[in-house]
């Protein structure tokens, strides 16, 4: 396999035209052949630090639009990665398109054809994914037009580029989704799903509603606000960084290797996070760089072992505050247990903060200019004590751990200051 790798991106760097990439049968089941060599995806979701995704065994990179087509292409293949092109479609329930409308699918044919012709011969372009989630929110019986505008789309680009297969990009899975797209998509190469909590049995979803061809995962990590426990105010509450690269690891294995035979592989979400907000929900690494334990998890699996610093581990946080409502200036005392396999000295660090979770995307920047400075009198340290914000609301306290060899881990703690 690492042969075939290497000779992938030899064959990817010496090239200055199209190389072939096809879905084929094959006795051990579903094979992704780039330039006619087995190739399977060890991938990430976005483009930003590709050179130390590309150190750690990560062969391929998603995006999710053309805004930046050619220097796309051109970093992944920099990198010696392929590239799986995202296209986005406008999302139908949101986004207020009508997807049954002639002037709407012809407008999005052209903007289509002139992507095509503008990415097909270059040599780091994996495939084709028309649009992410674009169904979602839309009840099932109302999706079928989204997904004949897919076939008609899917079609086309296949007439223009016979090089490069197409896959969709949906939001989870369910028998009847899966049933939908098998029935009005013939021209799809293979289906990819974003699934986060539930991974593991995308397959077994997708073989329930029919769907006999391959699969990626195209978005896996942390379990989903979505999918997550509620606070009594509404607020998801966040697993901390090693349950989440644990979790990781276990739909990797279920939901990816255990699935070889029609899973063509997969894309972490999301590998480098630097947003002005807090540190994502889904990112692999703090915003100032060092990895956390997902990375950790998937390096094994992309690399074929360990990395030699491993991340602290998070054994517990504890405060009688944590997810309840407390008082205005209230004293709340924080332990936060945490070991390191090296036993490297850790350092800790404390940020509190306005809730964000559940907020439009317009809202977090101006919501996050409200940080609570003066709440925190220690912010080293295992264990602190400060007093609760003046201000009522939703606040989310955050300890981070450092080994000081660029690996991190981090636990959140949500509480409510009431009226």
């Amino acid at each position: 396999m690492l042969t075939h790798l290497l000779a992938s991106v030899i064959l990817a760097s010496s090239s200055t035209g199209p190389i072939r990439v096809e879905v084929r049968q094959t006795p051990l089941g579903y094979q992704l052949l780039r330039g006619g060599e087995p190739t399977f995806i060890k991938g990430v979701g976005g483009l930003n630090e590709p050179a130390a995704a590309a150190r750690i065994g990560v062969n391929s990179a998603r995006t999710w639009g053309i805004e930046k087509l050619e220097q796309d292409l051109d970093t992944a293949q920099a990198n010696g990665m392929t590239l799986m092109l995202g296209i986005w479609l406008a999302h139908g329930h949101y986004e207020g398109v009508d997807y049954e409308s002639p002037a709407f699918q012809a407008q999005q044919m052209k903007d289509i054809e002139d992507m095509v012709r503008r990415a097909k011969n270059h040599p780091a372009l994996l495939c084709y994914a028309l649009g992410n989630e674009m169904e979602i929110f839309t009840p099932i019986e109302k999706q079928a037009p989204i997904y004949r505008q897919v076939e008609r789309l899917a079609k086309r680009i296949k007439e223009l580029d016979p090089n490069h297969p197409v896959t969709t990009v949906t939001a989870g899975i369910s028998p009847e989704k899966a049933k939908l797209i098998h029935e009005l998509c013939p021209s799809l190469d293979f289906i990819s799903v974003n699934g986060y909590e539930g991974m593991g049995k995308i397959g077994s979803i997708l073989r329930k509603g029919g769907w006999t061809r391959p699969f990626m995962i195209t978005e896996f990590g942390a379990e989903g606000q979505w999918e997550s426990e509620m606070t009594t105010w509404g607020a998801p509450r966040e697993q901390n960084s090693t349950a989440k690269g644990l979790l990781s690891a276990k739909n990797y294995l279920e939901g990816v290797l255990d699935e070889s035979r029609q899973c063509l592989g997969s894309y972490a979400f999301l590998w480098w996070q630097r947003e002005q907000t807090v540190a994502s929900w889904f990112g692999m690494q703090l915003q100032t760089g060092e990895k956390l334990e997902q990375t950790d998890q998937m390096i094994k699996f992309w690399s074929g072992r360990p990395p030699a610093n491993r991340c602290p581990q998070i054994l517990e946080i504890v405060s009688e505050a944590d997810g309840k409502e407390v008082v205005k200036g209230a004293l709340i005392e924080v332990v936060l247990y945490a070991t390191d396999p090296e036993l490297d000295p850790l350092s800790y660090r404390w940020e509190l903060r306005p809730e964000n979770e559940g907020l439009k995307e317009s809202e977090k920047a101006q919501n996050e200019a409200r940080r609570v400075e003066d709440a925190l009198l220690d912010r080293t340290g295992h264990r602190i004590s400060f007093r609760a914000p003046t201000t009522p609301g939703a606040f989310k306290l955050f300890g981070y751990v450092r080994d000081g060899k660029g690996s991190a881990a981090f636990a959140t703690m949500p509480f409510y200051v009431k009226q």
